[in-house]
């Protein structure tokens, strides 16, 4: 590595670390639920009949945990009942468009599944070109094969940062509308509340930020001698990536354990990054590039390729297994929970895909690596390479749905 290089991931590594201690260390801007002025005859409560309308007031900024609100006091539901057929009308329109950014409804699912999508296709890019692409070019043999994986990887994280890009302006308006109303989703003073006053709205603020340190990063790499210190650049970014699912999911609703359960989280979407994200850059860019290799080189760069794939991948998924585990623990606190919650429900279905990808990973490396040297070996490995990646990304789609339900 050039001595420049050298000297820039120490600082920027440093960097990276000063502002996750900030984060720990800071107090969260509002609370997940603030609680209510008052009940049904209190001042705190007011209903207008006219309107057909429930006005809550609370003590606090409403955060990112609270999209929605159901009153149980009969009083305001009977009060409520008493109100006009048009502005039942009215009220029906609000819920049809309400429906768009409920958390669980499908659109806000899939927003949520391409934002995690992108994310760690920008960690597993960043992590291919550092810890697989740079051990290939050490082979002069195998340089023109990492070079073309390179140029592959450094389209896909460009994709992934762009559409890291566009799942920012989607979610900040589908939060916007599910806390100030799809018509207010946009006012300036409410914006300004949500990004600036709610952990979401860090978490947000620190997608975006990072979004773009992650894209300046892969400009600078396609610069003469700069294809080191981009790369650096952008896995430092990445790694700030993967501390914003904590701080808009579960995590950052933790009490008594909030330091904790952001880094275990923090780890968790590393591993997977390092896991999934890198395994698609594999499967995407590396494989391609290796099979348009004349018939010799092609096997043998198939097969470093992948060796040195595999400890990476080895790694992530024992930390995204192990920080899971703990993950888990923090939100269900008693085994009955699996099966009797929506939320136990969904996580047995995320074990159950994931018991799948672990399954195609150890066939890969107990069957078809070791045949690696053969001729049919390639072809083979592309087609469980790619069975994994299938379930991996189904995996992904269970957490994003899983994101969006109440833990026990």
């Amino acid at each position: 590595m050039p001595p420049r290089a050298r000297g820039f991931a120490p600082r920027t590594l440093a960097a990276a670390a000063l502002v996750a201690a900030a984060a720990l260390a800071s107090p969260p801007p509002a609370a997940a639920h603030p609680g209510f002025l008052g009940s049904a005859s209190a001042p705190g409560a007011t209903v207008d009949a006219t309107q057909g309308r429930i006005r809550l007031e609370l003590t606090g900024r409403v955060a990112a945990g609270m999209t929605r609100t159901r009153p149980a006091v009969a009083a305001l539901a009977s009060t409520a009942a008493q109100s006009s057929d048009a502005a039942a009308d009215t009220g029906d329109e609000e819920d049809e468009a309400a429906q768009w950014s409920d958390p669980s409804s499908p659109f806000p699912v899939l927003v949520r599944w391409a934002g995690l999508l992108a994310l760690l296709g920008m960690i597993g890019a960043a992590a291919f070109e550092l810890l697989v692409l740079r051990r290939l070019r050490g082979d002069a043999a195998l340089r023109p094969v990492a070079d073309r994986a390179a140029y592959g990887a450094w389209h896909l994280a460009a994709a992934a940062a762009a559409l890291s890009a566009l799942t920012l302006l989607v979610r900040l308006w589908l939060q916007s509308a599910a806390l100030n109303g799809a018509a207010d989703a946009f006012d300036g003073e409410a914006l300004d509340a949500l990004v600036t006053g709610t952990v979401w709205g860090a978490g947000w603020t620190l997608q975006a930020i990072a979004t773009v340190a992650f894209f300046i990063g892969l400009m600078v790499s396609r610069a003469p001698h700069g294809r080191s210190v981009g790369w650096m650049g952008a896995a430092v970014a990445a790694l700030l990536l993967a501390a914003v699912p904590a701080l808009s999911g579960h995590a950052s609703a933790v009490e008594g354990w909030t330091a904790l359960a952001f880094a275990s989280d923090w780890l968790h979407v590393l591993g997977a990054g390092a896991w999934v994200g890198t395994l698609a850059t594999l499967v995407l860019a590396g494989l391609p590039a290796a099979a348009s290799a004349s018939a010799g080189e092609g096997t043998a760069a198939f097969a470093r390729m992948v060796g040195a794939f595999s400890p990476v991948a080895l790694t992530g998924a024992g930390l995204a297994a192990g920080t899971g585990v703990v993950n888990s623990l923090f939100h269900l606190h008693a085994v009955p929970q699996l099966w009797e919650t929506g939320y136990g429900r969904m996580l047995l279905l995320k074990l159950a895909l994931l018991a799948v990808v672990a399954w195609l990973g150890f066939y890969n490396w107990r069957y078809v690596l070791p045949a690696l040297h053969t001729p049919p070996a390639p072809a083979r490995l592309r087609r469980s390479a790619g069975a994994e990646l299938a379930a991996g990304v189904a995996v992904i789609l269970a957490t994003a749905i899983l994101i969006a339900l109440p833990p026990p």
